[in-house]
């Protein structure tokens, strides 16, 4: 359950990434952009989800750090997905890569701290 939730969110921190270039490139628009946000809400959602079923009986520190981070991340998506500006999207997403990334470097490190 670990791996998967980790597994969600680096391939969200990517997707983003990538989408933000799309839409820069006129390759997305806002709905398109909307579209793959809500996907990847959902995709997080349900790794939080599983996450909370399989440790609901467990006070892991690990598991609860990862439940949250997800789970904050799955927010600031829902707020992504409201957007309608292309330029303001694009920034959103960029920025939200990089938060993403940067929010899972500080986890794996206080993991091996």
């Amino acid at each position: 359950a670990f791996l998967e939730g980790e597994e969600a969110l680096r391939s969200c921190a990517d997707t983003l990434g990538k989408l933000s270039f799309s839409i820069d490139r006129g390759e997305a628009n806002a709905s398109q952009a909307a579209e793959v946000i809500t996907a990847q809400y959902e995709k997080l959602n349900d790794a939080r989800k599983k996450l909370e079923e399989l440790t609901a009986d467990d006070e892991n520190q690990l598991f609860a750090g990862l439940q949250e981070m997800i789970g904050d991340i799955a927010e600031r998506l829902k707020t992504l997905s409201r957007e309608t500006g292309a330029m303001a999207l694009s920034s959103g997403l960029k920025y939200a890569h990089v938060e993403f990334r940067l929010r899972e470097i500080e986890f794996m490190n206080a993991l091996g701290g």
